[in-house]
């Protein structure tokens, strides 16, 4: 699969950026996603991942963006077992 942003995403940014909506706080986190995932342009929370994540998802820190672009300070998945990653999806862990 090449790379996709979730269109709720996208209309959440915008409604923050243009229009003065809420803006979220709480932990960038990326997790490793199964081949069993199939990405749906409805998907808007973790628990529509399924049981398709490998591992325990980790905290990404010192995030930025900048000119359109998301970096953050790199991420170690240690002692991860199951299932081979086909896929990274970054979210947003309000709890």
């Amino acid at each position: 699969m090449a790379n996709a942003v979730y269109p709720k995403f996208k209309e959440y940014a915008l409604s923050v950026a243009l229009a003065g909506g809420t803006q979220k706080t709480g932990t960038l986190r990326a997790a490793l996603i199964t081949s069993g995932y199939t990405f749906n342009a409805a998907h808007d929370f973790k628990d529509d991942l399924g049981a398709n994540i490998v591992g325990t998802p980790t905290a990404i820190s010192s995030p930025t963006f900048t000119d359109g672009v998301f970096d953050g300070a790199d991420v170690t998945f240690t002692a991860v077992t199951g299932s081979a990653v086909a896929a990274i999806v970054v979210y947003l862990d309000t709890s």
